[in-house]
C-alpha cells in the first residue's frame, strides 16, 4: 500500500522499490516471529494435516533460522537441521497468504537492474506459491520469473550458478501442465538464449532420470510432442 501510494504521487522507482522491500521484510518477519512463539503450544488438530506438515521436534528461534537460511551459521546437528526444514515449510505456507506483499517488492525491482535482488525476490514469492499452491499456473510463471533474474545476474550460468532455479522452473512448468521440457519450451523459448533452452533440455532429461518419471512424460528431445496445452495458459506474472 505504501509502494503504490509512492507511485502515485511520482516517487523515483528506486524509493517505490524500498518501500515493498520494506513490506516484504516486514511480512518474513511477522510469519517467522509468530511461529517462534506459536508453534510451542501448537497441537495438530487433524492428523491429515501431519502427513503433509510434521511439527517440529523443537522451535527454532526466528533470528537462528534466518541466520541459517541466509548461510551465515551451520547447523549445530542433525536434529537442528530437521527441525529448519520442518519449521522452514510452515514458514513459506504462512507467508503464501502475503504472496502479493512479496511479488510487490519483486515486481518494483522491475527497470532497475537490480538483477540479484530481483532473483531473491522472485525466489521468495515461488517458494511461498510452492508450499501455498503447488502445482498452479502462477507457480510456473513466479518460477520462470526468478530464473529469468538470476540468469541475468551471472551472466547466463545456468550451469552452476542458474541450475537449481532452472530445475524449479522446470518442475513447476511440468506440475502445472506436465509434458517436460516441451511445454516448458512452448511456454518460455522466447525467453531465453537458444544455449539456456537446450541446457533445460539436458537438465529435464537428468531430471526426469532422478525422479522416475516415464520417458513419455515429455522431455527428451526424441520424445514425442505432448498432447496440445489448454489454451490461454500462459500469462504475465
Amino acid at each position: 500500500a505504501a509502494a503504490a501510494g509512492a507511485k502515485v504521487e511520482g516517487a523515483e522507482p528506486s524509493a517505490i522499490a524500498a518501500l515493498a522491500e520494506e513490506a516484504a521484510e516486514l511480512a518474513e518477519v511477522t510469519v517467522a516471529m509468530a511461529l517462534e512463539r506459536r508453534l510451542p503450544g501448537f497441537l495438530v488438530a487433524e492428523r491429515e494435516a501431519e502427513r503433509h506438515y510434521v511439527l517440529p521436534e523443537r522451535v527454532v528461534p526466528a533470528a537462528r533460522m534466518a541466520s541459517l537460511r541466509e548461510g551465515f551459521d551451520k547447523f549445530a546437528d542433525l536434529a537442528e537441521e530437521e527441525a529448519f526444514k520442518r519449521q522452514e515449510r510452515l514458514h513459506w505456507l504462512l507467508l503464501g497468504g502475503l504472496a502479493n506483499v512479496l511479488r510487490g517488492h519483486a515486481l518494483s525491482l522491475r527497470g532497475l537492474n537490480r538483477f540479484v535482488d530481483s532473483a531473491l525476490a522472485w525466489t521468495r514469492v515461488s517458494n511461498a506459491l510452492a508450499e501455498a499452491i503447488p502445482g498452479s499456473e502462477l507457480l510456473s510463471i513466479v518460477a520462470c520469473e526468478a530464473l529469468m533474474a538470476k540468469l541475468l545476474s551471472c551472466h547466463l550460468d545456468f550451469r552452476k550458478a542458474g541450475r537449481e532455479l532452472m530445475r524449479r522452473s522446470l518442475l513447476a512448468c511440468h506440475g502445472a501442465y506436465s509434458g517436460g521440457w516441451r511445454v516448458w519450451r512452448q511456454f518460455h523459448e522466447q525467453a531465453f538464449a537458444p544455449s539456456v533452452v537446450r541446457g533445460a533440455a539436458e537438465l529435464w532429461a537428468e531430471t526426469r532420470r532422478s525422479l522416475g518419471l516415464p520417458a513419455d512424460d515429455g522431455g527428451d528431445e526424441d520424445s514425442p510432442e505432448p498432447l496440445a496445452v489448454a489454451a490461454g495458459a500462459k500469462g504475465q506474472a
